[in-house]
């Protein structure tokens, strides 16, 4: 039992350090610096003042989101005249509108996905006294939010490291490995309907893991993996691609218990159903009403070339794709048209590089190959169809970098967990119990500090920059947020108690061998987060 709590509380941790690192972005990253972010921000406001989900091609920018935009420091054709920005105590309420006219009304582009990190968001905001809520305050409401339904996929991940690897040392690995990408921690203090579609996915495959690899009933695993299914559907159009995944690991935990041919289809169609009924109808209704499973909003503003390019070099083309979205899959803070710097894509590059090489160690090597592959598989089919959207659309309108995002493959995260703990694993194998510990805690450390260091660019890099006072560094972003400097060095303090605090579980709570002793993928196949299977011991 103390491996276990040790194990817990390291999952703990690890999903307050996701946490708090997405917090410390949400203060860091101007506002509207996020992708698609005023987009985002306005379809919640919309919601929030009774606006609904208007059909696409319809829904406007409201003027109160225009004059949150023009008082964040942002110029806008629309508004030549204004001339004035406000510190943040003077900044408007989130409903106020502007008292000058505006010259045009921009597309919102979010109502082609579906509404529900939207109305789940603004029940959030909702609760707050709107007539006094400045717009900045309602933003960061959002930004924190968001930053905490990622941190939810965390113990989810975890646990679908430890129950394809049977250690729990390897799933805390999984959980920390999170830390390690800048911009999964970064993103999460974004208003983002991604930040919605990481969590349900992440838990969906843990309870369809879990139902495979437990030997109790599993029909409540299957209807909490369909009801998550089903909100990721009602979230953004990506989940669409993990349907394969899902149904295939429905119908493998149903079957791995041996029912009959009958009984075992009806049971193993209890969790796509629920999905279907809960997020699916969405996409029948888009080609009912709109002709298309995702209409694009920003497909219908392109203006095609006179004749498509031709003689194009796919795999020159595919390299500069891949390049692209393996730096914003690391990276994207602060960037340079808001003041920032974009980190040395030669830091980038070793990420990749290193990254290639965990996986091709993984893919010769793990046991665990098979179900590496498996869940490689969904963020694998994002990227197919990245790469041929990304090719037709510079083919007919001669954009080579639209649609080109690293984050969207984080809804399959788990694989990039599974790999990381993996290539660990194998490292681990013929390592003592202590040097099995020594590589763990290694691990744990690296990944915090690759996060916070990311974080310290983000700060000295972009403060001051165009939209705050030209003053210090950390005085620029304290001021432009109306956030104190003690909450920067709190919200740090914080992380480094939660590390602290979990070393120090891991060396006083963990049985004699140490926590870590089980840090290699040769350990036999359990979890407590399952009841033991046949054949295995409980460690």
């Amino acid at each position: 039992m103390g491996n276990e709590r040790v194990y817990l509380v390291h999952i703990a941790a690890a999903t307050l350090l996701v946490f708090l690192a997405g917090v410390l972005s949400a203060i860091t990253v101007p506002f509207f610096g996020g992708p698609d972010e005023k987009n985002h921000y306005n379809s919640v406001v919309r919601v929030v003042d009774g606006g609904g989900w208007p059909l696409p091609y319809t829904a406007r920018v409201m003027p109160a989101v225009d004059l949150a935009w023009l008082e964040s420091g942002r110029a806008s054709a629309s508004a030549p005249d204004f001339d004035q920005v406000p510190l943040a105590v003077n900044r408007s309420s989130v409903l106020e509108e502007p008292n000058f006219a505006l010259l045009s009304a921009e597309i919102d582009n979010m109502v082609q996905h579906p509404p529900a990190y939207y109305f789940l968001t603004a029940s959030v905001v909702a609760m707050t006294d709107l007539d006094s809520l400045r717009w900045d305050q309602a933003m960061l409401v959002m930004r924190i939010f968001s930053a905490f339904l990622v941190s939810l996929s965390v113990p989810a991940i975890a646990g679908i490291v430890r129950l394809v690897t049977g250690s729990r040392s390897l799933g805390a690995v999984g959980a920390y490995a999170l830390l390690a990408i800048p911009f999964f921690t970064g993103f999460g203090g974004l208003v983002s309907n991604d930040t919605l579609l990481v969590p349900t996915i992440s838990g969906a495959l843990y309870f369809l893991i879990r139902a495979w690899k437990s030997n109790t009933r599993t029909t409540f695993l299957l209807v909490a993996a369909g009801i998550l299914l089903g909100v990721s559907l009602l979230t953004k159009g990506f989940a669409l691609f993990a349907i394969p995944l899902f149904v295939f690991l429905s119908f493998v935990a149903v079957f791995s218990k041996k029912p009959t041919k009958m009984r075992g289809t009806v049971i193993a169609l209890i969790a796509p159903s629920i999905a279907a009924l809960i997020g699916g109808w969405w996409w029948i209704r888009n080609l009912i009403l709109l002709g298309s499973v995702q209409p694009s909003v920003s497909g219908t503003l392109r203006v095609a070339l006179d004749e498509p390019l031709s003689n194009i070099n796919v795999l020159s083309y595919f390299g500069n794709f891949w390049l692209r979205f393996n730096s914003l899959f690391w990276a994207r803070g602060v960037r340079p048209v808001d003041g920032g710097n974009e980190l040395p894509a030669v830091l980038l590059g070793v990420a990749g590089v290193a990254f290639v090489v965990a996986f091709v160690v993984v893919a010769l090597y793990s046991r665990n190959r098979g179900m590496t592959f498996l869940l490689l598989s969904f963020p694998a089919i994002i990227i197919a169809v990245l790469f041929a959207n990304s090719l037709s659309v510079y083919e007919t309108y001669g954009v080579a970098d639209r649609g080109v995002q690293g984050r969207y493959v984080f809804a399959g995260i788990a694989a990039y967990s599974l790999i990381v703990a993996g290539f660990v694993g194998i490292l681990g194998r013929k390592l003592t119990p202590r040097n099995r510990n020594r590589l763990f805690v290694g691990v744990v450390a690296s990944s915090a500090a690759i996060a916070w260091a990311n974080i310290a660019w983000l700060l000295i890099s972009s403060w001051p920059n165009g939209y705050s006072e030209q003053v210090p560094g950390l005085e620029a972003v304290s001021g432009y947020f109306g956030v104190s400097l003690l909450v920067y060095v709190a919200l740090t303090g914080s992380a480094l108690a939660v590390l602290i605090g979990a070393y120090i579980a891991h060396s006083k709570l963990s049985q004699p061998e140490g926590f870590a002793s089980d840090l290699t993928d040769l350990a036999p196949i359990q979890s407590s987060n399952a009841p033991t299977q046949r054949g295995t011991t409980e460690k």
